[in-house]
């Protein structure tokens, strides 16, 4: 039986409370909706809701620090959702105790302070782990990397220092999504005496000082690749068009030192591709089939655009290689990608366009 009812409350919000019963053992859901954009403080009262098992405070207008509710009062909490409001101050200690919490999301606040030391970090039943979008400094926890159930870990744009060795993360067996750009961070991938489960969808390490692709061969699930902003170096591997059995729907390498394409290579149907602002040189061969969005702006491509290019885009809306050496002929077919939104092929040393082109 399940009983659910709202309440106004003195905070000119709603909030929602649920509550059933399961082997006589009730539980309660809180869920606050706001009905004006007043800033709010979560309620202290809320430590004395013993029973709590999920807390959903998103998307919503809360701010001040956190601290002062008693977190270790709620030891049935299994869900606690606050991203997206202006809360600061440090994260309890206590919020990292919890011995049945398998959600935390605090993404997109303004946290400061270190991550604490999660315990008992191996046997604990967290899943997903958001901190991303805060003031988070110091860094990385070993014991992040002992949660064994996580599946997405996403830390991105804080401060965090540090330096992460990317196989201690990798070897998560359910990790599917992880984020650590844009922080301090420098991430070695150095080290091949590794293996990991091919678990992976999403893999961003923009910002991480890394100086080369990593080892992601077995990763056969990966959909979302992003390496942008680091001193990568040498040419794109050519493992890496045909890494993903379920295939490779980004790829962005953006403002590296890479130098070219290794061969043989075949780039798949990537939806979205992002080389701008490296030092790739030498010809384009192909382009993708079926992309929405391409920009190999910035470089030192010097061939011609192939003739068919815009005969396979039919959802092409951005296509940038504007500051290139590119020759030949502007190709007509572009004419056919009609979706196309955007198409800066600016300083290149096109001999003219097609008579196609009306300008």
């Amino acid at each position: 039986m399940f009983n659910s009812f709202a309440i106004s409350t003195h905070l000119c919000g709603n909030w929602l409370i649920a509550g059933h019963s399961i082997q006589d053992s009730p539980k309660i859901f809180l869920r606050y909706f706001p009905n004006n954009y007043t800033a709010l403080q979560i309620p202290l009262q809320i430590s004395s809701m013993a029973r709590l098992v999920a807390l959903d405070f998103s998307f919503n207008q809360f701010s001040g620090s956190i601290s002062s509710i008693r977190w270790e009062h709620l030891l049935n909490l299994v869900y606690a959702v606050l991203s997206d409001n202006s809360l600061n101050g440090s994260i309890p200690r206590s919020l990292f105790e919890f011995p049945m919490l398998q959600q935390r999301q605090h993404a997109n606040n303004q946290f400061g302070g270190s991550i604490p030391r999660f315990s008992n970090a191996s046997s604990s039943a967290l899943d997903t782990l958001d901190l991303s979008g805060n003031r988070l400094r110091g860094s990385i926890p070993v014991s992040v990397f002992e949660l064994e159930k996580l599946t997405p870990l996403l830390l991105s744009s804080n401060n965090l220092n540090g330096t992460v060795q990317l196989h201690k993360i990798l070897s998560l067996g359910n990790l599917a999504k992880l984020d650590l750009s844009y922080n301090s961070l420098a991430v070695d991938e150095s080290s091949r005496n590794y293996s990991f489960s091919p678990m992976l969808e999403l893999l961003n390490l923009a910002s991480c000082k890394l100086r080369e692709i990593p080892n992601l061969k077995n990763q056969s699930q990966l959909q979302y690749l992003y390496l942008s902003e680091n001193q990568i170096s040498r040419e794109i591997p050519n493992w890496i068009w045909r890494v993903s059995v379920v295939g490779l729907h980004c790829l962005n390498l953006s403002h590296n030192f890479l130098v070219g394409f290794q061969e043989p290579y075949s780039i798949p149907a990537l939806r979205f591709i992002d080389l701008i602002s490296n030092q790739l040189r030498g010809n384009i061969h192909q382009l993708p089939n079926n992309p929405i969005y391409i920009d190999f702006s910035n470089n030192n491509f010097t061939s011609s655009i192939p003739a068919d290019t815009g005969n396979f885009m039919p959802r092409l809306r951005y296509f940038c290689a504007a500051n290139n050496g590119l020759t030949g002929i502007i190709p007509a077919s572009l004419c056919n990608a009609t979706t196309l939104s955007l198409l800066d092929l600016s300083n290149n040393s096109f001999m003219k366009k097609s008579d196609a082109f009306l300008f």
